[in-house]
Parts: structure tokens; sequence; C-alpha cells
């Protein structure tokens, strides 16, 4: 009797150990976004349109500093300085969209389930920084994410 209890309890033992083994292990992507930022041709075009506009601002607030009085003067700063800011975070968004946008494809073809910051990583991982750039410069106008909004 013992022998039975002792037995069914080793069988059941061993069925839930090989339950628990067959389970996927989970793949981990890591990215290295300041290396997508500086290598990135399409991070590079947003900066420059970034800068395109802030130099257009400045511009623009330099002329009519001169024309208006000291205290409207510092509210045009303050309107020009909040629309700079306003299209830094649009292109920020943008450029975000985007990356995450190309994360979620090539996690899905290289069956990753979870994507970190390289710089969090010490030891592992599928490296898809390239791959990231890579994809991210093709543009959306090469089948990637439409621009619209």
């Amino acid at each position: 009797m013992k022998k039975r209890i002792v037995v069914g309890l080793i069988i059941t033992l061993i069925l839930v150990l090989a339950g628990c083994s067959t389970s996927r292990p989970q793949t981990i992507g890591v990215m290295d976004m300041e290396l997508v930022l500086k290598k990135s041709q399409r991070a590079g075009e947003l900066q420059q349109e970034l800068m395109a506009i802030g130099n257009e601002l400045e511009e623009e607030y330099n002329q009519k500093k001169e024309e208006l009085p000291a205290e409207k003067g510092e509210e045009e700063l303050d309107k020009i300085y909040q629309e700079y800011l306003d299209n830094k975070e649009r292109l920020e968004n943008k450029l975000n969209q985007e990356i995450n946008r190309v994360i979620t494809e090539i996690s899905r073809e290289q069956d990753i389930d979870i994507v970190i910051s390289s710089d969090q990583v010490y030891f592992g991982g599928v490296d898809i920084t390239e791959e990231v750039i890579k994809r991210l410069d093709k543009g959306p106008e090469k089948g990637g994410e439409s621009d619209a909004e």
C-alpha cells in the first residue's frame, strides 16, 4: 500500500515537472536607442526638420522683436517657443510611432516576446538595433506606415 502511494506521488511529480518544461522559453530582444538615433537617416531627417522649424521661428521672432515693445516681445517669444516645443513633440511622437511599428514587425517575424533597452542588459538577448535602423530608413513610402497622423 505504501509503495503504491509513493509510486503515485512520483508519477504525479514527474507529470507536473514534464508539463512545466514543455513551455517555450521567452525570447528577449535588445535595442540601443541611442545608436538608432545616431545612425538612422530617418531620425536625422526629423532632426533636420526640427532645426529648420527652429530657424524659421527664430527669424520670425527677430523680425517681430524690433517692432514690438518689450512686454509684447516677451509674449511673442513665449508663443514662438511654445510653437517650437509643439513641433518638437510632434516630430518625436512621429519617430516613436515609426520605431514602435518597426519593433513590432521585427518582434513578430523573429518570434521575440520582449524588447528592452540594451543599456539595461548585461548579457544575452537578440540585438535588433541594426535591423530597426535599416527598416526605419526604408521610410513609410517603401511599405512602412503612412505619413498620416
